[in-house]
Order: structure tokens, then sequence, then C-alpha cells
């Protein structure tokens, strides 16, 4: 799979839920909602493509065990008979706009090895997207792995759209 083709049809799946959601605000519901819709569009894409897809809810149901969610939001797992043989794909969200618990969700995507990397995040202003995703990309740099090739979309919501960069680790 061509990385540049993928992250085309990755953005387009970000965008639609920006699309269908751009009227709905309301602060209390945003994360879950958009969560929920960005979890359940890759969800489709990555069975349609023939991974095993696993999906970490929005919210943890009372009483559920945290040992029981994922570590990261969605991945798209590579698997014969049984054995994992590599994931494909990692996506994470963050919603808040501190910087540090974007970071720390980030870290989960660049310590897991993995083909594809998606960080959907947010901020106030254009400015505070570009220096956010100059220092996510920063954090890729300190951390690349030389074992496998990796590739990173960036994609920070701003306002009523979002800004987004790729980068391709060889």
């Amino acid at each position: 799979m061509e990385a540049h083709n993928l992250f085309g049809e990755f953005k387009l799946l970000i965008e639609r839920v920006a699309i269908r959601e751009i009227e709905r605000k309301e602060k209390d519901e945003f994360d879950r909602v958009w969560s929920n819709l960005l979890f359940e569009d890759f969800l489709d894409l990555g069975l349609k493509k023939g991974y095993e897809v696993e999906v970490r809810p929005a919210i943890v149901e009372e009483g559920q065990s945290m040992r029981l969610t994922p570590l990261v939001d969605v991945s798209w797992k590579k698997v014969r008979v049984n054995q994992l043989e590599g994931i494909e794909l990692l996506l994470q969200c963050e919603w808040s706009k501190n910087l540090e618990l974007i970071e720390a969700a980030f870290t989960k995507l660049i310590v897991i090895e993995s083909h594809f990397k998606i960080m959907i995040c947010q901020q106030l202003t254009e400015h505070d997207s570009k220096v956010l995703i100059e220092k996510l990309e920063s954090m890729i740099v300190a951390f690349q792995s030389q074992q496998i090739v990796q590739n990173f979309l960036i994609a920070v919501w701003v306002d009523d759209h979002f800004e987004s960069k790729e980068i391709y680790c060889r």
C-alpha cells in the first residue's frame, strides 16, 4: 500500500466526521461523539481491508477493568493462524488542548511499531497547531525506529477545520 494514498483516505475519513458533526459543538459531547464516530469509521475501513481491528471505547463502562482496554484508541493488526505478524495502523485521539496530555498520548504512537500512525487532537489557533505539529515531529525524530518504515499523520482541529501533516520515516 502506498502511504500517500492511504493517508489521503484517512484524511477523508477524518474530514467526513468533522463535516457531519460541525454543527454539534456541545462541549460535553465533543470528545465522545467525535471519537466514537472516528473509531467506527476506522473500524469499518480496517475490517474492509482485512485486518483484525481493536477499538478502545471512548468511555469505559462502569465496572470494566482498565486492563481490558487497549493501549491505543484503534489498531489494525495482521494476524495469521492466531499469530500476530505485525501492526499496520495505530490511531490515538486526544481532545484536550493541553500540550502535555497530547504529548503523552502521542508517545504511545512513537514507542509501538506500526506502519501507519495517526494522531488526532485540537488546538485553539493555527499558530498553536503549527507549534504542536513541530513539537510532535521533533519527538518522532528523537525516537525514530530503524526496524520498520513508520508513517505519521498528525491532524489538528483548529476552529472549524483540520490542519494536518504527513511525516514519512524510512
